[in-house]
């Protein structure tokens, strides 16, 4: 409707009409583009070096003039208008440099590689990933084979590459730059690295370098909140250290039900680092006291004139008992000896021995040095195995799961080794060990045997020297005491 009233207009109004469109069109258009490149222009003539404000000014001028000459305007096409505008501003733009990014800066030679080895891989594929010559990483093989077999090589093994650029080869666009090995070292062991150098053209040296270890002395000291373990974890005991504690003191305590919060824990054990002070492993405890249940548990290790090593406490008694007190680790007691309600039968029966619950397949310990009598199945009490170990002392072991490997009637056991695993074979109502101490064939109750120090005593000289030792591991810790942190180390006597 518009559109038609539009042509229906004669033509010199409608000439009218369009100069006007035209006119508006640039003036707004003008304008917004003008006005904001004249507030950039007097700032810029403001503050712009001397050189540089003449030729602000002028251009200032042909905005302005531009700006008040709507007369010239008028018969200029609005696109060229909409053009001559943009000029000026872009004219008035000051033009920033586009970023080039900057070129990246080839990695410096020798190149330093830290890799390890993957499974499947061999050492010619390593040196052949990193650009070394087929035929060069053959030789080298063959070289490391003759001083270390390259079939021990394992997955997780680090390996320390130093390379050069082989200019004599053409580089492949899709592979590592050709190189030649100047260094390789292959660490086989924490103590143990394999070392690689480049003597000359296509020849090596080869040779194992073995670190030696510094062994000290040192110290440990908790309060138990939870548990032994995890207290004296917390204190940078060892998993190796805690577990000989344990099985040192489970002559006298039942860690099971003794252990409480509040008991102290004190140790002196060997430590044993590099030069650069890495600890690698722990190796003995020497010394160590437990407080517990308002008594005190002292042990020394000493190695007497035959060069054997034992532990004993300040009188100079063993500390090796003839029972453990607990041939099961982490049990309970779930039923004590004597008269009780049998679970299975229904009636009151005497129970001779002591259970201990566990999951099934917790190792079950030999309570003392003995041979087995007994290795397998006994009616109701299941798998059993039944120990003796003096003209006077036996014991049984009942309920197992499995019977632990080579252990057969008149296999010779010690004291502490695994002969059997937790279970619920014969008369049971769920796993556990049922444990019983005979003597002179009839069974006693387990908990009230009287466990005598073992006949290893010493006396007259071996006395002597003992409690001379004793005195050198108290100047120790005397030592030890006075740092404050509760870790501490002193250096190691001869």
């Amino acid at each position: 409707m518009h559109l038609m009233s539009f042509y229906a207009t004669p033509y010199s109004a409608r000439h009218r009409q369009e100069k006007s469109v035209k006119k508006t069109l640039f003036l707004c258009a003008g304008s917004f583009l003008a006005g904001g490149a004249l507030c950039f222009g007097l700032a810029f003539a403001w503050y712009a070096p001397s050189n540089l404000k003449d030729s602000a000014r002028a251009a200032i001028g042909g905005i302005y003039a531009t700006m008040t000459a709507p007369q010239e305007a008028e018969n200029m096409p609005v696109a060229d208008a909409l053009a001559v505008a943009a000029t000026q501003n872009a004219l008035l733009t000051p033009s920033v440099a586009p970023e080039v990014e900057a070129a990246p800066v080839p990695e410096p030679w020798p190149r330093t590689i830290e890799t390890k080895v993957s499974s499947g891989d061999t050492l010619i594929s390593i040196l052949t990933h990193y650009g070394i010559e087929q035929v060069a990483a053959h030789r080298l093989s063959k070289d490391v084979n003759r001083t270390y077999n390259l079939r021990q090589l394992r997955p997780g093994h680090k390996m320390t590459l130093v390379l050069n650029p082989d200019a004599t080869r053409t580089p492949d666009q899709d592979s590592y730059p050709p190189t030649i090995l100047y260094e390789l070292k292959i660490n086989i062991a924490k103590l143990k690295t394999v070392i690689i150098k480049r003597t000359g053209d296509n020849t090596y040296s080869v040779h194992v370098e073995r670190r030696q270890l510094i062994t000290e002395p040192k110290r440990a000291k908790a309060v138990i909140v939870s548990s032994l373990y995890r207290s004296a974890s917390e204190h940078g005991v060892s998993d190796k250290t805690i577990s000989d504690l344990i099985k040192n003191f489970s002559y006298d305590v039942d860690f099971q039900r003794d252990i409480k919060a509040g008991d102290v824990i004190d140790v002196m054990y060997e430590s044993k680092r590099t030069e650069d002070g890495e600890v690698i492993e722990t190796g003995n405890v020497l010394y160590a006291k437990l407080n517990t249940k308002g008594k005190e548990y002292i042990q020394y290790r000493y190695t007497n004139e035959l060069g054997l090593p034992a532990y004993y406490n300040e009188r100079g008694e063993s500390i090796v008992k003839k029972f453990l007190r607990t041939p099961v680790d982490g049990a309970r007691i779930s039923s004590r000896f004597g008269m009780r309600h049998h679970p299975v039968l229904g009636y009151s029966k005497m129970h001779k021995g002591v259970d201990f619950a566990a999951p099934t397949g917790t190792p079950i310990f030999s309570a003392g040095d003995g041979m087995v009598v007994h290795a397998g199945r006994a009616g109701s009490y299941g798998n059993m195995v039944v120990i003796k170990h003096n003209g006077q002392y036996s014991t049984a072991y009942a309920h197992a799961s499995r019977i632990a490997r080579h252990i057969r009637v008149g296999t010779r056991v010690q004291q502490g080794q695994v002969i059997a695993y937790v279970g619920t074979t014969g008369r049971s109502t769920g796993p556990h060990l049922h444990y019983e101490i005979r003597k002179n064939g009839a069974q006693v109750n387990p908990l009230n045997v009287s466990f005598a120090g073992g006949d290893n005593v010493l006396s007259g000289r071996k006395l002597t020297l003992f409690k001379q030792h004793v005195e050198h591991i108290k100047s120790q810790l005397a030592v030890m005491s006075t740092d404050s942190n509760d870790q501490s180390s002193v250096a190691l006597a001869e």
